[in-house]
């Protein structure tokens, strides 16, 4: 495909994502590289599909740790409320309802 006088190549991968025996429904992903670049990947025989599931999955991890580092910060303050034995105290008690 030529756009504006520069030729971009599209590249179409299918990840899958398995869930234990299930495999789940799967999603394709886009990404426009330069043909220099699509040239690069042929020649090295780059397996491109392995390292985009990889670095979305790492990126994804990483937005998933900022998310609960977060929640943690917003729960400080009510968590200092509580001693450890008032913790202790209250999952026993749980735990004896069940």
């Amino acid at each position: 495909m030529v756009i504006g006088g520069t030729t971009k190549t599209h590249i179409y991968y299918d990840i899958v994502i398995h869930h234990g025996y299930k495999m789940a429904k799967y999603e394709t992903v886009s990404a426009r590289i330069p043909q220099e670049l699509k040239e690069k990947i042929d020649r090295y025989n780059v397996k491109t599909s392995e390292i985009i599931r990889s670095a979305l999955e790492e990126e994804v991890r990483k937005k998933e740790l900022e998310e609960l580092k977060q929640q943690i910060k917003e729960l400080q303050p009510v968590l200092k409320k509580f001693t450890t034995e008032e913790v202790v105290r209250m999952i026993r008690e749980d735990r004896d309802q069940r």
